[in-house]
C-alpha cells in the first residue's frame, strides 16, 4: 500500500512538471547588426517587465562552421519582456543599456519565433591610469575607500561603468564601448586616490570630466587614449 501512494505521488509531481512545461513560453531569434548580419556570441538575456526576478538564457549558434546569429530562450512565464543583447569585449551595444529594449509579450505556452534583435556597433573608449608608485595595488581591498569609479554618463543622466580591460603593477586601462553621435562625459572619480590629468593638473574632489563625442561619420578614426595618473592618497578614512 505504501508503494501505491508512493508511486502514485511521484504520478502525480510528473505530470505537475509535464503541465508546467507545456504552458511555459519561450523566445527564438536572430542577433543581427543593423545591416542584418547575423552576429555570433551574443548573450540574451529575457527580462520580465515589472518583476525583480530575470529569465536568462544563453545565446545559440548555428550547426557548422559559421553562425547564424540564432538564440532560443525556454521556459518563460506569460508576460512582457525586455530582450537585450550583451556583447563583452566587443563594440556591439546592448539595446537595453543605450537604446530603447526590443519588448514582447507572450502569453502561456507561446514560443514566439522570427525575433530580430538588432544592435548598433559602437566605439570603444580607453583611459589609461598610470600607477608609478604601485598605490592601487597597494591599497585597494586593504582600505576603506580605496577604490576607483570610471565609466561614462549619458545626457539622459545614467552612468555606464567601464571595465578593467588590462592591470599591471604599475598601470591599469579601463575601458567601456559608447554609442556614436552622443555627448557623454567621461567620468573618473575617487575618495582615496589622489589623481592628475596628462597635462600634470590634479584632479579634484569630485573627479575628472571629459566631454567626449565620436562621429559616425569618420567610424575607422580609433578614439584616444585618456590619460590619468595616480599621485597620492588621502589616506584610510
Amino acid at each position: 500500500m505504501k508503494f501505491k501512494i508512493l508511486a502514485c505521488a511521484i504520478a502525480a509531481l510528473c505530470g505537475t512538471s509535464k503541465v508546467f512545461s507545456q504552458n511555459t513560453a519561450g523566445i527564438q531569434g536572430l542577433v543581427l547588426t543593423q545591416d542584418n548580419k547575423p552576429i555570433k556570441g551574443g548573450v540574451v538575456t529575457a527580462t520580465q517587465v515589472g518583476v525583480k526576478a530575470s529569465a536568462t538564457a544563453a545565446h545559440g549558434t548555428s550547426q557548422g562552421s559559421g553562425s547564424d546569429g540564432s538564440f532560443s530562450i525556454a521556459n518563460l512565464a506569460a508576460g512582457t519582456y525586455n530582450v537585450c543583447v550583451n556583447m563583452p569585449s566587443s563594440q556591439f551595444l546592448d539595446p537595453c543599456h543605450w537604446s530603447a529594449p526590443v519588448s514582447v509579450t507572450l502569453t502561456s505556452g507561446q514560443v514566439l519565433k522570427g525575433l530580430q534583435v538588432k544592435v548598433k556597433q559602437g566605439t570603444t573608449v580607453t583611459v589609461h591610469l598610470n600607477d608609478p608608485s604601485q598605490l592601487l595595488s597597494a591599497n585597494e581591498g586593504k582600505k576603506a575607500g580605496a577604490h576607483m569609479l570610471v565609466g561614462v554618463w549619458t545626457p539622459d543622466g545614467l552612468f555606464h561603468a567601464a571595465s578593467v580591460s588590462s592591470k599591471g603593477n604599475a598601470a591599469r586601462e579601463y575601458s567601456v564601448t559608447v554609442p556614436y553621435d552622443t555627448a557623454l562625459q567621461l567620468s573618473l572619480f575617487s575618495g582615496f586616490f589622489q589623481m592628475a590629468d596628462s597635462n600634470g593638473k590634479a584632479v579634484n574632489q569630485t573627479g575628472a570630466l571629459v566631454p567626449l563625442q565620436f562621429s559616425s561619420l569618420s567610424p575607422a578614426t580609433k578614439p584616444p587614449v585618456v590619460q590619468f595618473t595616480v599621485t597620492g592618497t588621502n589616506g584610510s578614512k
